[in-house]
């Protein structure tokens, strides 16, 4: 079966800050979900033969026949956000059903929980942070670290296309199950936090699809992962210091 699909569903934690805002970056909604067609063997580009006019939509207990809508500036590209009411509720079972060219296809999978973890209390310029996220039985893990005073993503370790979904969703090049290993601790580096400033860290902890949860699709090429972050304000050396240096420039 030649038939690929990739997705990738997050959810965003409320954020318990009055100092972070996310507007002015690819997290002005809270829910968003991209989905990738294509035609593809095993020796193929994932990206070589797109898969376009496919009608996909949703479906869960909240949720019924949301579409997901094809982008028209990218062939085989589909999505859906808040806007057009999506929602992540922990732990809900949601299927994608697909059907092109009169022929039907399905994944599903559970929506995971944001993670728990806690960060250093301070932090030195030039020293990379590990986030502990042991015995909460994740596949892999979003990062991305943002500047509290510009929204400047600094840093993301996050799928962008199908191929780096791939990997995401295929660690050592095979499907995501239960002989998979779970994931300990996330290093983010030093260099997501280049000088003193606040910043929020958010981590999705991700499970996925596995070939039980696939019909009609190539189960070797294809996923669907999902994650919903926890987004907590970091500052950098630590708060009270950057009061001090922020008060000494004014």
């Amino acid at each position: 079966n030649g038939f690929v699909v990739g997705g990738v569903y997050w959810g965003l934690d409320e954020i318990d800050s009055e100092f972070l805002d996310l507007s002015t970056t690819d997290f002005n909604s809270n829910e968003e979900i991209t989905i990738y067609l294509a035609n593809a063997t095993i020796s193929e580009d994932l990206t070589a033969n797109p898969v376009s006019r496919a009608d996909v939509f949703l479906n869960s207990n909240s949720m019924s026949n949301l579409g997901v809508s094809e982008l028209n500036a990218e062939l085989g590209t589909y999505r859906a956000s808040t806007n057009e009411g999506l929602q992540y509720n922990d732990n809900e079972v949601v299927t994608l059903d697909i059907t092109h060219s009169e022929i039907e296809h399905q994944i599903g999978l559970t929506l995971p929980p944001a993670p728990i973890f806690t960060l250093p209390e301070s932090h030195a310029l030039g020293d990379s942070i590990t986030i502990d996220l042991s015995g909460q039985e994740f596949y892999e893990a979003f990062v991305i670290v943002v500047r509290g005073d510009t929204g400047e993503l600094t840093y993301e370790r996050r799928p962008n296309d199908i191929e780096s979904l791939y990997s995401f969703a295929h660690p050592g090049d095979d499907p995501l199950g239960e002989n998979t290993s779970f994931i300990e601790t996330i290093e983010i580096p030093a260099s997501a936090f280049p000088e003193y400033n606040l910043y929020g860290i958010g981590v999705a902890g991700i499970r996925a699809a596995v070939p039980e949860d696939m019909i009609n699709i190539n189960i070797m090429l294809s996923s669907l992962i999902a994650g919903k972050f926890n987004v907590q304000e970091y500052c950098v050396p630590d708060c009270q210091t950057l009061l001090e240096l922020q008060a000494q420039q004014q």
